[in-house]
């Protein structure tokens, strides 16, 4: 089972609450939150850290367990046990995900216009042509955008991984000989949302929580 929490930044927090929230998660990472000029940046920050509070207790793991992330060489945060998480937002959503014995990456990013010249690195050659031939071609582009961001998080490298070399076939992606299993979310119309995992996860539930 992988629980997946999203949430919607709707409107700034009064301060009450927002220092309320903020008081739940460890004094380096409220330190951390604090540095983010906008308002908005503050807001997805602290919205994925409680999704991720909320996700562990759904686990049995008490929320001072963000006391002791770890990061591995590419800063990709993890606890030392056996559940893995991913945190993305895009815009006014947030999504975390959570599993037990599986290994995941989840990415969000909202449909909008966009020069897909300016990724020629990312993408394969047919890949852009798939997106440039498509009935929709900035559903397509983002499509592809979340799969490939989902997996190189999952992979651990983040954009130090080659996104260019990713290949997607059908429900499936491969980099470097290793397969991930993807799943297309739909959280919002408006949103690209994809789940990678080490393997097929025996369900996904959405949890929605509002603030």
């Amino acid at each position: 089972m992988i629980y997946v929490y999203y949430t919607k930044v709707v409107k700034e927090l009064p301060i009450q609450t927002y220092k309320q929230l903020l008081n739940k998660i460890p004094k380096k990472l409220q330190e951390r939150n604090l540095r983010f000029m906008r308002w908005q940046d503050r807001h997805t920050n602290l919205f994925g850290k409680i999704l991720l509070i909320e996700a562990l207790l759904k686990m049995g793991i008490q929320h001072r367990s963000l006391e002791n992330l770890y990061y591995n060489q590419y800063g990709r945060p993890f606890i030392d046990t056996n559940l893995d998480f991913n945190i993305s937002h895009s815009h006014d959503m947030v999504v975390c995900a959570i599993g037990r014995n599986i290994r995941l990456g989840i990415d969000i990013e909202k449909i909008r216009f966009i020069d897909f010249e300016n990724f020629q690195s990312a993408f394969s050659e047919d890949q852009l042509n798939q997106i440039k031939k498509s009935n929709d071609p900035k559903q397509k582009f983002f499509l592809y955008w979340t799969i490939k961001e989902s997996v190189v998080k999952a992979d651990g490298r983040g954009f130090h991984a080659p996104l260019k070399e990713i290949q997607v076939t059908n429900n499936t992606a491969t980099i470097d000989n290793n397969f991930w299993n993807l799943e297309i979310l739909q959280i919002n119309k408006e949103y690209s949302v994809c789940l990678a995992s080490d393997s097929k996860p025996n369900s996904i539930k959405l949890i929605n929580l509002n603030f």
